[in-house]
C-alpha cells in the first residue's frame, strides 16, 4: 500500500533517449509524492515524458515514450500524484358607577400596567375624550343601570321627582393590540431560518443578494485543450521564473463567491464527487483567473475526470488512491476512492474541496511557468537529494496557493473557525512521515505551515516557496 504523502502534478521531462542521470531516481509520474529523472536532451533529440502518475510516495513507474520539444514543457509531473396570534380581545362589560374613594376605572387593584394592559406607547393611563368623569360631586349618587330609568329621573316616595343629569354609562376605554407577539414571532422565524442556512453553509451564513469581487469576472469554460504554457529558454530565465515571478507582485480579492452544496464525499456517487470538484474547479477560477492576467499570463480552465479503476491516460498509468494535475494535458484527475488515504481525516467535509485547491495550485505553477522552469532546472540534476528539495519547494508552494483560496472564499462559503481548522489540520495529517526517509513531498507539520501562510494573507509573495532555505520545506 502507498504512503499517503500529498496529491501532486505530472509533467514532461527532457534527457536524451535510452539515457539515465548517474544517481538520479528512476522515471514516474506523480500524485502527492513520486519520482522523476532529469537529463537535457541531446541535439536534435526529443525527451520522455514522466509517465505514471504515481500515489503518494509510491514506487516508480518505468518511463514513457518521449512526447514533444522543448516549448512543450510546463507540462509537470505528478509526484505521487430554511393563525392568528391568539384571539381577539373581548369586549368589556360595561364597569359599575365609580364612587367617591375608589380606585379609579381603567387601573385595578393590584394591577401594574395603566388601563390592565401594557401601553405600547405611554406609561400614564389616557382620559379618553367624551368618557364619563372619574369622580362625582360629593353627595351625588353615581350612575345607574343603563335602561332603567331612560328619562334619568330618579323617583323619591313622597317627593317629587327632581331631575338629574344623565352621566354617560362608564366605557372602558378600547384596548390597543399590541404587536409583541407579532414581533416574536418574526424573530423566532429568522433565527429559524438562519439556523437552517447555517447548518447547510456548513456553520456559517452566506447573504445571495451581496456582491463580492470579481463578480464580474467570466469565468471562461472547461476545455479539454489549451495553449501551451510558457517555457524558459536558459537557466538564468528559468531561475528568475522561479524565485522573482511576477505572479508574486499580485494580491487576491479579499473576498470571492463560492456557493456549494451541502456534500458527503463519503456517501457520494462518482458523478456527485465530480459535480462538487467541478464547482469547486469554477470558484478557483473565478479567484485567480483576474490575479494571473494581471501578472501577464494566461488561465485555464481545466477539464476534471473521475476514474475508478486504474488505466492510463496522458501522463501513463493512472493508479487508483491518487490525484493528479497532468501536465502533458493541464488537466486534472481524481480516483473515486482517493479519500481512503487521508487517514483519521478520511471523513474531513472539506477534504475533496481541500485537495482540488491543491491540485488546482499546480495548474497555476503550469501556467505561470514556474513548473516549466523547475523542470528545466533540473534537467541536469544527478543528485536525488537535490532533486526533491526542488519538488518539495514545489509542492509546499500549491499548499499555500490553497490557503489563498480558502481565505478568499471562506465568507461566501460561510466557513466557521472550526471549519477552517478542520481545513487546516487537514494538511498536517497528510506528506512525509518519515523525517528520514527523501521525500518528494514536505512533512505534514510542513504542510500544515505553509497552508496557514496562505490562509493568513492576501499576497501571492508569501508564497514564494523558492527563496526560503531547505528546513522550511523539510
Amino acid at each position: 500500500m502507498s504512503n499517503p504523502e500529498g496529491l501532486d502534478d505530472l509533467a514532461t521531462r527532457r534527457r536524451a533517449p535510452g539515457t539515465q542521470s548517474p544517481g538520479a531516481p528512476k522515471p514516474a509520474g506523480s500524485g502527492f509524492g513520486t519520482q522523476s529523472q532529469w537529463r537535457k536532451p541531446a541535439p536534435g533529440t526529443r525527451h520522455p515524458q514522466f509517465t505514471a502518475p504515481q500515489p503518494w510516495g509510491s514506487q516508480p513507474a518505468a518511463p514513457a515514450q518521449p512526447v514533444g520539444t522543448a516549448a512543450q514543457l510546463g507540462q509537470q509531473p505528478q509526484f505521487g500524484q430554511q393563525p392568528q396570534f391568539g384571539q381577539p380581545p373581548q369586549q368589556a362589560a360595561p364597569r359599575p358607577a365609580q364612587q367617591p374613594g375608589q380606585q379609579p376605572f381603567g387601573r385595578p387593584q393590584g394591577s401594574p400596567y395603566p388601563g390592565g394592559q401594557p401601553a405600547p406607547y405611554s406609561s400614564q393611563f389616557q382620559q379618553q375624550p367624551g368618557a364619563w368623569p372619574q369622580q362625582y360631586p360629593t353627595g351625588r349618587p353615581g350612575p345607574y343601570a343603563q335602561g332603567q330609568y331612560p328619562q334619568g329621573q330618579y323617583p323619591q316616595a313622597g317627593y317629587p321627582q327632581q331631575p338629574y343629569p344623565q352621566y354617560p354609562s362608564p366605557q372602558q376605554p378600547p384596548r390597543q393590540k399590541s404587536l409583541m407577539p407579532v414581533v416574536l414571532v418574526c424573530i423566532v422565524a429568522v433565527v429559524a431560518v438562519l439556523a437552517v442556512v447555517s447548518q447547510l453553509n456548513g456553520g456559517g451564513t452566506t447573504d445571495p443578494t451581496k456582491r463580492y469581487e470579481n463578480d464580474d469576472y467570466q469565468v471562461p469554460p472547461a476545455a479539454g485543450h489549451h495553449p501551451d504554457a510558457p517555457a524558459p529558454t536558459s537557466e538564468s530565465q528559468a531561475m528568475g521564473w522561479l524565485e522573482r515571478n511576477p505572479i508574486y507582485e499580485q494580491n487576491i480579492a479579499k473576498s470571492v463567491r463560492c456557493e456549494l452544496d451541502d456534500f458527503d464525499h463519503t456517501s457520494a456517487t462518482a458523478d456527485q464527487k465530480k459535480v462538487q470538484l467541478e464547482k469547486t474547479l469554477e470558484c478557483l477560477v473565478r479567484l485567480w483567473g483576474p490575479t494571473v492576467e494581471a501578472a501577464g499570463f494566461t488561465i485555464t480552465h481545466p477539464t476534471v475526470t473521475m476514474y475508478s479503476t486504474e488505466t492510463q491516460g496522458a501522463c501513463g498509468k493512472m493508479p487508483m488512491r491518487n490525484a493528479f494535475y497532468c501536465g502533458n494535458d493541464q488537466n486534472l484527475y481524481f480516483a473515486t476512492d482517493m479519500h481512503t488515504l487521508f487517514g483519521p481525516k478520511s471523513n474531513d467535509p472539506w477534504a475533496y474541496e481541500a485537495v482540488m485547491a491543491h491540485e488546482f495550485g499546480h495548474s497555476l505553477q503550469g501556467r505561470t511557468g514556474i513548473i516549466p522552469a523547475r523542470n528545466y532546472v533540473l534537467e541536469d540534476e544527478t543528485s536525488k537529494e537535490v532533486a526533491y528539495l526542488w519538488v518539495r519547494r514545489n509542492e509546499a508552494q500549491a499548499d499555500c496557493l490553497a490557503g489563498l483560496f480558502f481565505n478568499s472564499v471562506q465568507e461566501s462559503m460561510g466557513l466557521t473557525p472550526e471549519d477552517v481548522q478542520s481545513i487546516q489540520d487537514f494538511y498536517g495529517q497528510i506528506g512525509n512521515k518519515d523525517p528520514n526517509r527523501i521525500s518528494t513531498h514536505p512533512q505534514p507539520q510542513t504542510r500544515y505551515a505553509w497552508f496557514q501562510k496562505g490562509m493568513t494573507d492576501t499576497s501571492v509573495g508569501v508564497c514564494n516557496s523558492y527563496v526560503v532555505t531547505a528546513e522550511e520545506v523539510k
